[in-house]
C-alpha cells in the first residue's frame, strides 16, 4: 500500500513538471513571437523586453540572441548587440549574417581590430555582401588613420627625446668650456704668479 502511494506521488510529480514545463514552453514562443513582431514593426526597446523573457524561459536557440542582439544594435547598445552576436555564433558559428551585425557593433564601439576580423569572416562566407565590403572598407580607413596617428605620435616622441639630448650635449660642452676658461683663464696664471712670488 506504502509503495502505490509512493509510485502515485512519483506520477502526479512527474505529470505536475511536465505540465509546468509545457507551460514554459507556450511562454517562450509567445514571447518569442511578440518579440519578432515588435523588431519587425520598429519597436527595439520592446521587442528586447519581450526576447528578455523567452530567452529566460528557454536560452538554447541562437535565433532568439541574433534578433535581440540587433535589436540592441538599433538602439545603439553596442556591447550588448556583441555580447548576444556572440553567443549566436558560439551556437552557430557559420552565420555570416552575424559576422556581419557584430563586425558593425564592434565598428561602433571603435574596436576596429576585433571589426576587421569579423567583417573578413563574414566576407569568407559571402565574398561579395556588399554591407560586409562597405564596413571593411570603412574599419581598415580607420585602422589606418590610427597607425598614421601612432606614427606621428612616436615621431613627436623621438623629436622630443632628440631635442632633449642635443640640450644635454649642450650644456655638457658650456659645462666644458667654463671649467676650461676657469683653469687656463683663472687658476693657470695665478699658479704662475704664486710661483713667481715664491721665487724671489
Amino acid at each position: 500500500m506504502l509503495k502505490r502511494s509512493g509510485y502515485l506521488l512519483i506520477a502526479l510529480c512527474l505529470v505536475a513538471l511536465s505540465n509546468l514545463q509545457a507551460q514554459k514552453v507556450l511562454e517562450y514562443k509567445k514571447y518569442y513571437h511578440d518579440g519578432q513582431a515588435k523588431l519587425k514593426a520598429g519597436k527595439f526597446t520592446e521587442a528586447i523586453a519581450d526576447l528578455d523573457k523567452a530567452i529566460q524561459r528557454m536560452p538554447y536557440y541562437s535565433a532568439m540572441y541574433a534578433e535581440r542582439g540587433e535589436a540592441k544594435l538599433k538602439t545603439q547598445d553596442y556591447a550588448g548587440a556583441v555580447d548576444d552576436f556572440t553567443i549566436t555564433l558560439q551556437k552557430k558559428p557559420y552565420d555570416y549574417h552575424t559576422y556581419i551585425k557584430r563586425g558593425i557593433a564592434y565598428y561602433h564601439l571603435q574596436d576596429y581590430v576585433n571589426a576587421e576580423l569579423d567583417l573578413q569572416d563574414a566576407l569568407h562566407y559571402k565574398p561579395y555582401d556588399k554591407q560586409a565590403q562597405q564596413y571593411l572598407a570603412k574599419t581598415q580607413a580607420q585602422l589606418k588613420v590610427i597607425k598614421q596617428q601612432t606614427i606621428a605620435q612616436q615621431n613627436e616622441i623621438l623629436a622630443t627625446q632628440n631635442q632633449q639630448n642635443e640640450r644635454n650635449r649642450w650644456e655638457r660642452r658650456q659645462r666644458r668650456f667654463y671649467r676650461n676658461q676657469l683653469i687656463w683663464g683663472t687658476l693657470l696664471p695665478l699658479a704662475v704668479w704664486t710661483g713667481i712670488l715664491l721665487w724671489r
